[in-house]
């Protein structure tokens, strides 16, 4: 999914991704991260989509926002959405492969 299409307002991303951080957070969460969802991190780290309605197989879901990669020293203002941190607080509640990805409830799996 590219970041044009989900229609960012401008200003709403969290800063360049950082590829040390990126990888800390991927030996956190025990694999690396889907291509794709990468590939959306370079392009717009994080923040909340003006196109908020995602099909899913038959459904559609509403998601409110992306996460992103921040160190929480460096960007506090978004530290919360921090995939790291999320994982931390849903550690033990999701299945191993997969890595939230934004809110509500919006995870991408290892392989997909």
């Amino acid at each position: 999914m590219r970041a044009a299409a989900l229609q960012f307002p401008p200003g709403t991303s969290a800063g360049p991704l950082e590829p040390g951080r990126v990888l800390a957070v991927e030996q956190l969460v025990g694999h690396a991260f889907d291509e794709a969802f990468l590939e959306l991190l370079v392009e717009q780290n994080g923040g909340p989509p003006r196109v908020r309605l995602l099909p899913l197989g038959g459904n559609v879901k509403v998601l409110e926002r992306f996460l992103c990669v921040v160190d929480a020293r460096e960007n506090p203002r978004d530290a919360i959405y921090d995939v790291g941190a999320v994982w931390t607080m849903l550690q033990g509640r999701l299945a191993p492969t997969l890595v939230p990805a934004g809110g509500t409830c919006a995870c991408v799996s290892e392989g997909c």
